[in-house]
């Protein structure tokens, strides 16, 4: 008979309603071998990837969970497990988790256009508003000076509700941009690789858009996109708010590394 040690006795859905994770029994066998650790670990990898892309679908989670507890079993409970059938059947939950992610898509497309409509609505309006008065000097709002330059409050303000609408606005089409295509398995981990929840991406971009534009407010650096110099929404093109909101959004990880230039760093004593 088949005397091969056995290194697992389980697998197990954690949540049979509501699976996050397989977990699995360690068997008497000692150390498992290289290929069933990387099989393991390519499980809990898909796993978390079920999860993030249908945190709120406990039905299709259910689905997907249950081919990875096949993967697992087959792959690793028993003395007659097989790493290789247990890739194959691995392999196929992922071809099947490619082939769901439209259901996934929908759904961040519908929240983030949400999150966008409401802003159009909300913020854009308000900021059109502040810009009207400050223009033609209505409701007491300062006007600009000789020179063209708005007043700070003005400035502050327009910042306040029209950079909101940019992030927004870029998120959305960094989304587009970012599914408008046939994505394999391992294309999905780059879909929102943080995992953010969209309110919560929306806030954080937008809170990153408000630092980026402070300090480009006092001049710690200049950023310029094509021939328009975004350090202007704090003088005389006060509108270039809403470009800033949007190339957060849109780029993030680029006004994330300037960010990172900003920080401060430490010198060693010189030496005597």
């Amino acid at each position: 008979g088949d005397t091969r040690p056995v290194y697992f006795t389980e697998a197990r859905i954690d949540k049979v309603d509501n699976p996050r994770r397989i977990d699995v029994v360690r068997g008497p066998g000692g150390e498992p071998p290289e290929d069933m650790l990387a099989l393991l670990d390519d499980i809990n990898a898909t796993a978390r990837m079920v999860v993030a892309l249908f945190a709120r679908d406990p039905e299709r989670r259910k689905q997907f969970f249950e081919g990875l507890d096949i993967a697992t079993t087959s792959g690793l409970v028993g003395p007659h497990s097989s790493v290789s059938v247990g890739r194959r059947n691995l392999n196929q939950v992922k071809s099947n988790l490619v082939e769901e992610f439209p259901a996934a898509r929908d759904r961040l497309w519908t929240s983030y256009f949400i999150s966008l409509l409401i802003m159009l609505l909300i913020c854009l309006p308000i900021g059109g508003a502040i810009f009207y008065a400050s223009l033609n000097g209505h409701w007491n709002v300062p006007k600009p000076d000789a020179k063209g330059t708005f007043d700070a409050v003005v400035i502050g303000a327009l910042a306040l509700f029209w950079i909101p609408v940019g992030a927004a606005f870029g998120i959305f089409l960094e989304f587009i941009f970012s599914v408008d295509r046939q994505i394999p398995f391992e294309g999905l981990s780059t879909i929102n690789p943080a995992r953010w929840r969209p309110g919560q991406q929306l806030i954080n971009i937008v809170l990153t858009a408000w630092v980026f534009a402070f300090v480009m407010a006092v001049n710690a650096f200049q950023i310029g996109v094509m021939a328009v110099l975004l350090n202007d929404f704090a003088s005389t093109k006060p509108y270039l708010s809403f470009l800033v909101g949007f190339i957060t959004g849109f780029a993030f990880p680029y006004v994330r590394d300037i960010h990172y230039k900003l920080k401060p760093t430490v010198r060693g004593a010189a030496a005597p």
